[in-house]
């Protein structure tokens, strides 16, 4: 199985809910141009970590969501990307991937970065999600969600081929994302798809590196970590199933011991 995926990697502007829209809305148009059948936004692309107009932010979260719904269908491309979304009353900073038909998976992010204030302005994610994409079985993460190695085998267990992550990831700290996308690849076999901000967000710097990695951990797009970019690979599957025959870790574990 094979498929295009791209990566729309922009600077996120807090609060410029319109000129981020705008960033957004051309990458997804030169995905669709490239024949890609998926593409991914960074985390909260909207309007970043607004918090000084947080209740309305959230409210303009839904109106965009249903424009990014439009684009899918129109383009025929899947999107994914993060917003704040209210759920029983609890806002969490949501992941939302729309197909083409509108269908609609949300995943809450699980963990929360207490440095970004999130576990103030957010509620906790509870569970792990995963669906059938048309390439295959899907698992979706955030950001700091990268550094809990349990997560993505939890989901390598499930049978999730491919997972998304979206995230705001300070330049500071860039070798660990790039790091930990390609571990997390390599330990599970699977594809790993990273989308990272770049450029100025409030007073933080994001590093960029969004990054397109296959089962074996070989790097087939990178954006840069000052660049606007999309970059775009296309995936074989099959190289999963290669993988785990080359390197039996599935095979040998031993859950006896570990779980």
């Amino acid at each position: 199985m094979q498929f295009n995926i791209s990566v729309g990697q922009f600077q996120v502007i807090p609060g410029a809910y319109e000129e981020n829209f705008g960033k957004a809305e051309a990458f997804i148009r030169q995905a669709s141009e490239k024949k890609c059948e998926l593409i991914l936004l960074p985390e909260l692309w909207l309007g970043g970590y607004d918090y000084q107009h947080f209740e309305h932010y959230q409210r303009e979260a839904e109106n965009y969501i249903h424009r990014i719904a439009a684009l899918a269908r129109s383009l025929k491309i899947s999107i994914a990307g993060t917003y704040p979304l209210r759920n029983n009353g609890e806002c969490c900073n949501t992941m939302v991937f729309i197909e083409p038909s509108e269908k609609i998976t949300f995943y809450e992010k699980i963990h929360l970065f207490s440095p970004l204030q999130e576990k103030v302005n957010f509620s906790e994610g509870k569970k792990l999600v995963s669906f059938t994409a048309p390439w295959g079985e899907t698992g979706l993460a955030i950001c700091y969600d990268l550094r809990f190695p349990e997560l993505f085998r939890k989901y390598a267990l499930a049978g999730v081929k491919v997972i998304l992550i979206s995230a705001e990831w300070p330049l500071s700290r860039i070798d660990h994302w790039k790091t930990l996308l390609r571990a997390r690849a390599i330990e599970n076999q699977l594809v790993v798809i990273g989308c990272n901000a770049v450029g100025k967000s409030g007073k933080n710097v994001m590093g960029g590196a969004s990054a397109i990695i296959d089962s074996w951990g070989r790097t087939l797009a990178e954006a840069d970590s000052e660049s606007e970019a999309l970059i775009t690979a296309r995936l074989d599957l099959n190289e999963i199933q290669k993988a785990r025959e080359s390197i039996s870790v599935f095979q040998d574990r031993r859950s006896d011991i570990y779980g």
